[in-house]
């Protein structure tokens, strides 16, 4: 048996140890997770794969493709490596490169993909990842073979005894559970599917200038930067559009740039199957928010800002309404995505409002517009989704409880569906004529809240469009905020594998 140091290699070699032990005619077993927390089930699942097999490979899910819920994962990659090359039965363990076992069960290409009881039935995985694994196995020669040991949920186990969620969500799931299967809360989200968005609003093209500080310059009292490298990510619109692509294929997105030789990168960074209207915004620059960040850490120093909030210029709000007449047929959703740029004149908003046959917004609030781009603009919207500050310019009250001012300005403005993203404090939904939910926040740690009230925006809207119960909406809600926040900006989008996953190891 070999040493437990020696028993960890690259996947590399592991494929070649696999190739050797199959040349020597031995049968080769491969299983693969996240054991998080290494457990009595996982142990007599892996006695149970040593028995049909001469030589046992284990591959482990990477800390960076973790979504199985807040504070996951408990133990870092390292120590679930040396915790499983500890133990006897397993030959040789490495951790996984893909989010998936797929491109691994390729490399590798053993006799047996082994997997728990839980997986018997691969149509039931609420992430459908196994299903793919197992093609990817066939097609290599191999079989899935499943055991039949007594079973135990790393994810449960963390989530009742390790406080990995805080009490006030981990009553509110519990509650949550009692009346929703986790089958049924994702096909919720499968069923969107299909829907046709169309999205309107302004191009933001989010620049990342990574840098290294040198300190303060030796002649004047100011911090000097290495430049190390740029990153231009989909902000604004644009982002929304790449997080609703991710859940249907029917996207298409109507949007303005400028002359500024910026126009160019826009489609680069745009998901290839949404249908992009760009229209070009003579003499202005393209909306670019370039922020400076330290590279260690990740930390912001400055942003400065490229842009034009001004209205349009008549020939080109001439071009948007008319390009918005067969799109705004075409879509079962509308979504307006009012960032106060210069997009939404009032020909525009009311052209979208009156075509729209459902019609979700944001007016957001920022730095250039605070206090000017406010949600009552777009009063009579099927569904809102802002953050508390904004609802709070509206109402011209800062510290009031927002119980009653939700109720106000819903009434006020005919906001049927009204959906208030709190930060630390969770979200409240609220439909005219059904009552408001409140929902606590799921994590607190956070590496980044640019862009994460437009990833809700996105999932929540479609789900509002489908009529999907008001008690869910909240809840994938804040699900799909506390996965945008662990993103760097917008440098991807939210995607349904890796919502599908949290939501599964909140409801475990």
């Amino acid at each position: 048996m070999a040493e437990t140091s020696n028993k960890i290699v690259g996947l590399e070699r592991l494929a070649e140890l696999v190739a050797e032990a199959k040349a020597r005619g031995e049968v080769v077993g491969h299983c693969h997770g996240s054991f998080d927390l290494v457990h009595p089930g996982h142990i007599k699942h892996f006695q149970a794969a040593r028995r049909v097999c001469d030589l046992l490979v284990v591959t482990v899910t990477a800390d960076r493709h973790f979504n199985k819920g807040p504070g996951r994962p408990y133990f870092p990659e390292q120590i679930r490596l040396d915790s499983l090359a500890a133990l006897q039965t397993i030959d040789n363990v490495a951790l996984n490169e893909w989010p998936t076992a797929v491109e691994t069960i390729t490399l590798l290409k053993p006799d047996l993909y082994i997997k728990g009881s839980d997986y018997a039935k691969p149509d039931d995985d609420p992430t459908g990842k196994i299903v793919d694994e197992v093609e990817a196995v066939e097609r290599e020669g191999g079989r899935l073979h499943i055991t039949h040991e007594i079973t135990f949920s790393s994810t449960d186990l963390l989530n009742r005894n390790f406080n990995v969620i805080g009490a006030p969500a981990r009553d509110y799931i519990q509650d949550l559970k009692s009346r929703w299967d986790v089958q049924d809360v994702l096909q919720r989200l499968k069923d969107l599917k299909g829907l046709k968005v169309l999205v309107i609003g302004d191009a933001i093209l989010d620049e990342y200038t990574y840098t290294k500080g040198l300190g303060k310059a030796s002649k004047s009292p100011i911090i000097n930067s290495r430049f190390l490298s740029t990153e231009v990510y989909a902000g604004g619109a644009l982002a929304i559009g790449n997080h609703i692509a991710g859940f249907t294929d029917d996207v298409r997105m109507v949007t303005v740039a400028g002359d500024d030789g910026n126009f160019a990168r826009v489609a680069p960074v745009m998901d290839e199957n949404i249908v992009l209207r760009l229209i070009e915004r003579p003499n202005t620059p393209t909306t670019t928010k370039q922020r400076f960040i330290e590279r260690f850490g990740s930390t912001k120093m400055f942003e400065l800002s490229y842009m034009d909030d001004s209205p349009l210029d008549t020939a080109t709000e001439d071009e948007v309404l008319s390009t918005l007449d067969e799109d705004m047929r075409w879509a079962d959703l509308v979504l307006a995505a009012d960032f106060g740029h210069g997009l939404f004149t009032e020909r525009v908003i009311s052209k979208v409002r009156e075509g729209a046959d459902f019609l979700a917004v944001n007016a957001q609030t920022n730095s250039a517009n605070i206090g000017f781009n406010l949600i009552d603009r777009w009063n009579g919207a099927d569904y809102i989704s802002i953050d508390e500050n904004e609802m709070r310019l509206v109402a011209r009250d800062q510290h009031s409880p927002i119980d009653g001012m939700l109720d106000d300005i819903a009434e006020q403005f005919g906001f049927s569906r009204f959906n208030l993203t709190r930060g630390v404090d969770g979200a409240t939904y609220r439909v005219s004529g059904e009552g408001t939910w409140a929902v606590p926040v799921f994590s607190d740690v956070v590496v980044d809240s640019v862009g994460a009230g437009d990833a809700v925006l996105s999932v929540t809207s479609m789900l509002a469009c489908k009529g999907v119960e008001s008690e869910l909406l909240p809840f994938i809600g804040n699900s799909v905020g506390a996965l945008a926040v662990q993103i760097l900006g917008n440098k991807e989008p939210v995607r349904p594998l890796a919502l599908f996953k949290f939501i599964t190891g909140l409801m475990t």
